[in-house]
């Protein structure tokens, strides 16, 4: 099969959905197992999103709980190709589940509380 060279006529112009939109949203969940505290520079979180993709965690803080559970808080950039920023944001935060990669494994967050950083520091 032989590729073709697209010329300037075939070209397309971008449409509205080829906007990027950046945030940092800021993420707490309880998982039932813990992350390694070493190493934490290698942390990186991911969204099952379609067309968002995590940047910088700016943040990490664990807390243990009194039994094999762990207390997470990330605050973390994201960027999504979307049609709107609102419902890019909405996409966003409601997420259902949300995945923290650390070298000794991965934590599966289900149901985490996700909000836009920066907009206050009440949680439910």
């Amino acid at each position: 099969m032989k590729c073709e060279e697209i010329t300037s006529e075939q070209e397309q112009a971008p449409t509205s959905t080829d906007q990027v939109y950046q945030f940092s949203v800021a993420i707490l969940a309880r998982s039932a197992t813990r992350l390694s505290p070493f190493k934490m520079e290698h942390v990186t979180v991911e969204l099952p999103c379609v067309n968002a993709i995590t940047g910088n965690v700016r943040q990490l803080m664990l807390k243990g709980m009194g039994d094999t559970s762990q207390l997470l808080h990330v605050v973390v950039d994201v960027a999504m190709f979307h049609s709107d920023e609102m419902k890019a944001i909405d996409e966003v935060l409601g997420t259902p589940t949300v995945n923290v990669i650390g070298l000794d494994g991965t934590l599966n967050l289900v149901d985490p509380q996700i909000k836009l950083a920066g907009s206050g520091t009440e949680w439910n």
